[in-house]
């Protein structure tokens, strides 16, 4: 007979494996709250990445739409720009810009200044110019002749015409008209120096003249050279420097290195070199005062007139430019061509903006309002930096060719009171986006501008954030 023994189990045993369940369990579901809880945090690191992924696309179409609209103050917007072509699911957009408010505010006028007398291109900077012949005309000078060029009326015109490697801040001292300044270089061992004036057009040379000291009698070499294009440089003068005065009257007689004058150059360079002193050892050269003698040997082909700084001035008190419009030249340029460039500068010349691209007169008027450099900030009034220089550059094209300016006008648009700028505004907006599984991540920014010139628009501020 077979007997069934039957165990009972002891209630530490019941215990033991219900602890070893609830045990398991928690730890299962500890597994499962920390696989859901790291799924959360990283789908929230994706949405934060592609949000800010989407913010710098506004960002990046918001900086295009602004710089599009200093070069070009019509601009109207409405682009999608995608800016790494490789991800084709990251793209900005720029929103049409709106315009608002009016072109002048209250009490603004239209005005015009006219040059035209023979003291109008006089009261100016003139290069190569014929301002006699015909009184109230500008021409190229061929009436012949040695003459002293006025390197610092050219300098006052624009001081960018001369660049020095040492000593930069005194380098208009060489053509100041003053033996009592000077511009100074030290030229160590394989160190050059240089000083280079630019004449802004190709000159004939009879010679040049130069006042000068030599401070030590190390031995070394200064060098006067002349250019066309300001890369190849052929030599006038070369002499080994010697303690003393180095002054040359007349380069064309004075000078040892046979170069032919009269000759034709735009760039003069006053060079000055030490290669063969050991360590430690210096050359110096103080120059005093350095001209240029042009001759009607060879015959000038280029002219330049510059207006004067605070020339073309509102003729009524307390009314303030707010906006250039239009130019319009009176001229005669068969067989010959006549450039203009324009900027801005203050009342006494001495800040000057940069030149705007030169210009050529078709016949229908140059619009003065889509030129970056003539724009005027809110700062620039406040600074009173809205004056306009004109440069008028003529070109013989034949040597018989004879062109001529007879005058020009200049219309702006002024405001008188206060000096807030127009009320004209352009409001510009963009927006990123970023596209995931079936997720986009969109970005808004806005700028809003009150000013003419657009490059001062506010500060972006987020107009909108969705996911």
């Amino acid at each position: 007979m077979t007997k069934i023994q039957i165990i009972k189990p002891s209630k530490q045993g019941f215990v033991t494996l219900t602890s070893v369940v609830v045990i398991t369990s928690i730890l299962l579901i500890a597994s499962i709250g920390l696989s859901l809880f790291s799924t959360s945090e990283l789908q929230n690191s994706f949405t934060e990445a592609e949000s800010s992924r989407a913010l710098a696309l506004a960002e990046y179409c918001q900086e295009k739409a602004i710089y599009n609209l200093t070069k070009n103050s019509a601009y109207q917007g409405g682009e999608t720009l995608t800016p790494d072509p490789t991800k084709t699911d990251e793209i900005c957009n720029i929103l049409p810009v709106t315009t608002y408010g009016e072109p002048t505010g209250a009490g603004d006028a239209e005005g015009s200044f006219v040059l035209t007398e023979k003291s109008d291109w006089e009261a100016g900077a003139n290069s190569g110019t014929d301002l006699v012949s015909v009184p109230g005309d500008v021409k190229i000078d061929s009436s012949g002749g040695s003459a002293k060029l006025d390197l610092l009326a050219m300098y006052n015109a624009d001081n960018s015409i001369i660049r020095a490697t040492a000593d930069p801040i005194n380098r208009s001292k060489v053509i100041d008209n003053n033996l009592a300044t000077a511009w100074s270089a030290v030229a160590l061992p394989q160190t050059p120096h240089s000083w280079i004036i630019d004449l802004k057009a190709s000159y004939s040379i009879a010679y040049i003249a130069i006042n000068s000291t030599i401070s030590t009698s190390a031995p070394g070499m200064v060098q006067i050279l002349e250019s066309a294009d300001d890369i190849t440089y052929n030599t006038i003068c070369a002499y080994p420097l010697t303690q003393g005065i180095w002054n040359k009257t007349n380069s064309a007689n004075e000078c040892y290195s046979g170069h032919q004058h009269p000759f034709n150059a735009r760039y003069l360079k006053l060079y000055i070199y030490n290669g063969a002193q050991p360590l430690g050892a210096t050359v110096s050269w103080n120059v005093n005062e350095f001209e240029i003698y042009s001759t009607a040997s060879q015959p000038i082909t280029t002219a330049t007139n510059i207006s004067k700084a605070n020339q073309m001035t509102p003729p009524v008190s307390g009314a303030f430019i707010v906006k250039y419009a239009q130019f319009t030249p009176n001229e005669t340029s068969s067989q010959g061509e006549i450039k203009y460039r324009f900027r801005k500068s203050n009342w006494g010349g001495s800040w000057l903006g940069e030149w705007s691209a030169e210009k050529i007169f078709t016949g229908d008027p140059i619009d003065l309002s889509k030129i970056a450099e003539l724009m005027i900030t809110a700062k620039d009034m406040a600074d009173a930096k809205y004056y306009i220089n004109v440069e008028s550059t003529f070109a013989k094209s034949v040597p018989t060719s004879d062109p001529a300016l007879h005058d020009y006008t200049v219309k702006y648009i002024t405001q008188t009171g206060a000096q807030n700028g127009p009320t004209i505004c352009k409001l510009v907006r963009s927006e990123g986006k970023v596209t995931h599984s079936d997720n986009f991540y969109l970005r808004r920014l806005e700028s809003n501008s009150c000013s003419l010139c657009p490059v001062s628009l506010d500060l972006w501020r987020e107009v909108g954030r969705f996911n």
